[in-house]
C-alpha cells in the first residue's frame, strides 16, 4: 500500500498477522483514529508506515513485538500521550520515531533494547513527562534525542553505556532533575 493516499478512516490489519513489512503502508495518508497493531505482530519493518497522517490516540505495541525498523513511523504526526516501547523489542532502529509530534507524555523504553540507531527519537518535540532509557543500551548513537525538549525529571544513563554519540542529547532543554553519568 506504499504511497497510497486518501484513505479515510481506521487501518484495520488482521489479527493473525506476524510482521508489518518494509513500507508497507509507508506515505499512506488519511487514516483516521488510533493505529491498532494486532497481538501477534513481531516486527515492524522499514518504512512500514513513514509519513502516515492522520492517526490519532496513542500508539501502543503488543507484546510479542521484538524490532521496529528504521524509519517505521519516521514524520508520522497525530499520536499523542506516552510512547512505551514493550519488554521484548530489542531493536528500535535509525530515524524510528524521528520527527514524530503529538507524543504529550513519557518515553519508556524498556530493559529490552539494546540497540537504538541514530536519530531514533530526534524531532520528537511534543513530549512533557520523563525519559527512561534501558539499562541495557550500551551505545547511544548520535542524534538519537536531538531536538526533544520538554522531558521532564532525570537523566539516568546507563551502567551499561559506553558511548554517547555527537548530540545525542542535543537542545533537550527540559529536565528538571539530576543527570546521572555511569563510571
Amino acid at each position: 500500500f506504499y504511497n497510497c493516499d486518501g484513505f479515510k478512516g481506521q487501518l484495520n490489519l488482521p489479527k493473525n498477522i506476524e510482521k508489518i513489512g518494509n513500507g508497507a503502508f509507508g506515505f499512506c495518508s488519511g487514516f483516521t483514529e488510533k493505529l491498532n497493531i494486532p497481538s501477534g505482530v513481531k516486527s515492524i519493518g522499514d518504512f512500514a508506515f513513514k509519513n502516515c497522517t492522520g492517526f490519532s490516540g496513542v500508539l501502543s505495541f503488543p507484546e510479542a513485538l521484538t524490532s521496529i525498523g528504521s524509519s517505521a513511523f519516521c514524520n508520522c504526526k497525530g499520536f499523542s500521550g506516552d510512547l512505551t516501547i514493550t519488554k521484548n523489542v530489542w531493536l528500535i532502529g535509525s530515524y524510528a520515531f524521528c520527527n514524530c509530534s503529538g507524543f504529550t507524555g513519557s518515553l519508556v523504553i524498556s530493559d529490552s533494547v539494546v540497540e537504538m540507531g541514530t536519530c531514533a527519537f530526534s524531532n520528537c518535540t511534543g513530549f512533557s513527562g520523563k525519559l527512561t532509557l534501558s539499562k541495557n543500551i550500551k551505545n547511544i548513537f548520535s542524534y538519537t534525542f536531538y531536538n526533544c525538549s520538554h522531558f521532564t525529571g532525570n537523566l539516568i544513563l546507563p551502567e551499561e553505556a559506553k558511548s554517547i554519540g555527537s548530540y545525542a542529547f542535543f537542545n533537550c532543554t527540559g529536565f528538571t532533575g539530576d543527570l546521572t553519568i555511569p563510571n
